[in-house]
């Protein structure tokens, strides 16, 4: 929570209401924070919360997806078959019929 936040309280800044010349009002992006094009303060913080957000967060919920998948696939007491002694249902593993 405390991380959304940090991330997301400069939105606060960027942002100003402008008349839009027929007695409303227009939410933009401050005229200062535009100078630099590419390399202004608002267009580099952006692309980086963009990417870290919609790059960084995916790539690592896959990497830890394919961890457990790796994990469960490596584990003995999946693969063993029940033994003969002890009813089928009774194994934690083996699907009710």
């Amino acid at each position: 929570m405390i991380f959304v936040i940090a991330l997301s309280s400069p939105q606060a800044y960027f942002f100003t209401l402008l008349d839009d010349g027929a007695g409303g009002k227009v939410c933009t992006v401050r005229a200062s924070l535009l100078r630099g094009y590419t390399k202004s303060f608002w267009s580099v913080w952006t692309w980086t919360t963009e990417m870290l957000l919609f790059g960084a967060v995916p790539t690592s919920c896959l990497i830890l997806n394919m961890r457990v998948i790796y994990a469960v696939s490596k584990d003995k007491v999946l693969h063993k078959p029940p033994s003969p002694q002890t009813p089928q249902t009774s194994h934690p593993n083996v699907l009710l019929r």
